[in-house]
């Protein structure tokens, strides 16, 4: 029988753990927290580029999770510009995976994200 690799189990949940700073950035951000959100999301776009560094899969680590979600936030706060940065970078890498049903998903529901983010915070 196989030994537990405890590490590897512990470094593969850090790299799924970033979706919970995506939940935590936005819940603060819903609650009009217009600076605490970020800190979540710079935790997560710190392990975000680990993964993507590592050329894990976004099929395995949804690596583009967070900075479409922080991109879409800062639009929310109408920083149009920044915002596309972020969410552009997280297309691309979907699209490098070729993952086109998640690719088209996210780029159709952008506006709906940002309004929806901007009427829970108006």
């Amino acid at each position: 029988m196989a030994e537990l690799d405890l590490q590897r189990v512990q470094e593969r949940m850090t790299h799924r753990m970033f979706v919970v700073d995506v939940l935590r950035g936005l819940q603060a951000f819903t609650r009009g927290d217009e600076g605490g959100f970020r800190p979540f999301f710079a935790h997560g776009l710190e392990a975000a580029e680990r993964a993507i560094a590592s050329r894990a899969s976004p099929y395995e680590v949804p690596s583009y999770a967070i900075p479409y979600f922080y991109g879409i936030a800062l639009q929310a706060q109408g920083k149009e510009d920044e915002g596309a940065s972020y969410i552009n970078r997280a297309l691309g890498q979907l699209q490098a995976y070729g993952m086109k049903a998640r690719h088209s998903t996210l780029v159709q529901g952008r506006r709906r994200f940002v309004q929806v983010l901007r009427e829970w915070t108006a």
